[in-house]
C-alpha cells in the first residue's frame, strides 16, 4: 500500500514539476498508515546554493545526474534537517530518503517520516533555503490529482502547518488577498499609473467606468498569463508598465476628458496585469489548484486599488473647495496642480523607463 502512494508520488511530483521556480518549493504529501510522505522538488540552483556543491551541467540550466548522485547524502542530510513531522506529543518522526533523482533544471526528493502514533495530530514545519535565501517560499499540496487539491503556503512568517487538518479554502485565499494589497501598495508604478489616470476626475461615474475597465482588463492578461495562455518576457513587461505612467502622465496635458478615459484604461490595464501575473508567481501558484489563489490575488490587487483611489479622489475633490473659498468662484479642478503632479508622474515614469531599460 505505501509502495504504491510512493510510485504515484513520484508520478505526480514529476508531472507537476516540469519547470521549477528558483525561491519555491514544491511540496505533495500523503499519509498512509503512520507514515508521512513528502516528495519535495526544487530549483537545481537553489540546492546548489544549499549545499555548496554544483549539481549543475556546465553551461546549462540542468541538473547532472552523475553530480547530484555523487551529493546526494548532502542533499537529504539538507532536506531531512531542515524539515520536520512534528507527533501531538511534540516528538519528531523518523525520516527516511526513499528517492532522489534530477528533474530537467530541477530536483525530486522522496522522504518517508515514520511516526509512533497519528491521533494526536501531526505537524509539518520547515526552514528550508530560509537561511540562504530568505525569501523562498514552499508550497505544500495534499492529496493527489484524483483528489480535490488542498494547499497551503509557508515562507519566513509562516514555517509550519497542521497535516492531519489542511487549512481551509478561506485560510488559503485570505493569504493571497493580503498578497494582492501588499503589491499595490509597494508597487509605486501602479500607484503611479492609477494617480496619473485620475487627476482630471471629478464626477462619480467617469471614475466608476475607469476602475471598472482598468479592473476588467488586468484581470484577463493576469489570468492568461498564469494559466500560461499568454506568456511575455518580464523585462518586456517592466518596460511597458512603465510606458503607461509616462503616457497617461502626459496626456494630463493635452486632455480633460475624464468621460473618455476607459477606453484607455481598458488598453492599458492589458499590460499591468502581465505585471501582476508575474508577481503571482513570485508569491507562489499551484499548478494544479489555481482558481483560487488566483481569484483572492485578483480581490486583494482590487481593495488595495480602492484604498489608494479613493483617498486621492477626496483629497482632490477637497483641495477643490479650498481653492474655491480662496477665489471665492466656483469648485472646479486647479489646472496648475494637475499639470504640477502629472510633471511629477511623467518625469517619474521616464526614470522607470531609463532605469529599466539599461537593466536590459
Amino acid at each position: 500500500m505505501i509502495r504504491v502512494a510512493i510510485i504515484g508520488l513520484m508520478v505526480l511530483a514529476s508531472t507537476a514539476a516540469n519547470a521549477h521556480q528558483s525561491q519555491l518549493i514544491n511540496a505533495w504529501v500523503r499519509i498512509v498508515d503512520r507514515t508521512v510522505t513528502v516528495a519535495y522538488a526544487f530549483k537545481g540552483v537553489d540546492m546548489t546554493r544549499a549545499i555548496q556543491a554544483s549539481l549543475m551541467i556546465e553551461g546549462e540550466d540542468r541538473v547532472d545526474a552523475a553530480k547530484l548522485a555523487q551529493h546526494g547524502e548532502a542533499v537529504a542530510r539538507y532536506v531531512t534537517a531542515g524539515t520536520a513531522v512534528i507527533q501531538g506529543d511534540g516528538h519528531r518522526c523518523v525520516p527516511t530518503t526513499k528517492g532522489l533523482r534530477p528533474d530537467r533544471d530541477g530536483l525530486i526528493i522522496l522522504v518517508d517520516w515514520l511516526c509512533e502514533r497519528i491521533d494526536r495530530g501531526l505537524t509539518y514545519r520547515s526552514f528550508l533555503l530560509l537561511d540562504i535565501i530568505p525569501s523562498t517560499r514552499q508550497l505544500l499540496h495534499f492529496g493527489d490529482q484524483q483528489e480535490a487539491m488542498e494547499q497551503t503556503l509557508l515562507d519566513r512568517e509562516v514555517t509550519e502547518v497542521a497535516l492531519l487538518d489542511p487549512p481551509p479554502p478561506i485560510a488559503v485565499a485570505y493569504r493571497y488577498v493580503l498578497a494582492g494589497i501588499e503589491h499595490i501598495f509597494i508597487g509605486t508604478d501602479h500607484i503611479a499609473f492609477l494617480i496619473g489616470i485620475l487627476l482630471w476626475a471629478r464626477r462619480l461615474m467617469p471614475l466608476v467606468k475607469i476602475v471598472t475597465a482598468f479592473t476588467l482588463a488586468h484581470s484577463i492578461t493576469l489570468s492568461l498569463a498564469v494559466l500560461d495562455v499568454v506568456s511575455i518576457p518580464s523585462w518586456l513587461v517592466e518596460l511597458m508598465i512603465a510606458c503607461t505612467i509616462v503616457y497617461v502622465g502626459a496626456e494630463n496635458f493635452f486632455s480633460r476628458r475624464v468621460d473618455r478615459r476607459w477606453r484607455l484604461t481598458l488598453g492599458l490595464g492589458l499590460i499591468h496585469g502581465f505585471g501582476f501575473a508575474s508577481v503571482l508567481r513570485d508569491f507562489g501558484l499551484p499548478s494544479d489548484a489555481v482558481a483560487l489563489p488566483l481569484a483572492a490575488f485578483n480581490i486583494g490587487v482590487e481593495i488595495g486599488q480602492l484604498a489608494i483611489v479613493a483617498p486621492a479622489v477626496l483629497a482632490l475633490i477637497a483641495v477643490d473647495h479650498v481653492f474655491a473659498k480662496l477665489r471665492h468662484g466656483t469648485v472646479e479642478r486647479n489646472a496648475a496642480m494637475v499639470y504640477l503632479l502629472s510633471a511629477l508622474i511623467v518625469a517619474y515614469g521616464l526614470y522607470l523607463v531609463a532605469s529599466r531599460a539599461l537593466a536590459l
